[in-house]
């Protein structure tokens, strides 16, 4: 292993530490858990990852952006264990309310948990409701990205995805 990726493992292990600490310290929070879940995901721990998770849905159940991100986990993990489609599709339709049905987004993630569910007519046309959307926006790499996703629907096939990451990902804790 080399000196720098070691480094950046150890910096990923503190600060995990440091989000499972401030979590401890403080159970209503959310934002600690949601960092902790999201290093667990970077780090391939994706079962362990889905408790804090649903911690932070539970301490912040109006934010669509973090009901967005632990919905699209839920519905694409490539982790059979991980994913909870049912609980996916009510954590983005929750989404979508919140933001009124105007970000395309919120209508992906519904897409991906349907096909998890193997409800692939209403993955198809949420992804195709999705698109017509995101191109109102002119949004054109969203456009391409759910295109594709719809093309595996249209396969009867699901989409998956890894959290995983080979760099230290402490520095991109941002909500996505």
């Amino acid at each position: 292993m080399s000196r720098t990726r070691l480094v950046a493992l150890l910096l990923v292990m503190g600060t995990l530490g440091i989000y499972l600490e401030a979590a401890r310290l403080d159970p209503g929070d959310w934002h600690a858990p949601f960092l902790a879940g999201k290093t667990l995901l970077s780090q391939g721990r994706d079962v362990e990852a889905i408790s804090y998770l649903q911690i932070a849905v539970n301490n912040n159940h109006n934010n669509p952006k973090t009901l967005l991100f632990v919905a699209q986990v839920l519905a694409s993990d490539e982790n059979l264990e991980a994913r909870d489609g049912n609980l996916a599709l009510d954590l983005a339709q929750r989404a979508d309310t919140l933001t009124a049905g105007s970000q395309p987004a919120m209508l992906d993630a519904m897409a991906m948990a349907y096909a998890e569910l193997g409800r692939f007519a209403d993955a198809q046309n949420t992804a195709k409701a999705a698109v017509a959307l995101a191109s109102q926006f002119d949004m054109t790499n969203d456009v391409q990205q759910i295109q594709q996703r719809l093309e595996l629907y249209n396969k009867r096939q699901p989409f998956r995805q890894s959290f995983a990451s080979t760099t230290n990902n402490s520095a991109n804790n941002s909500i996505r």
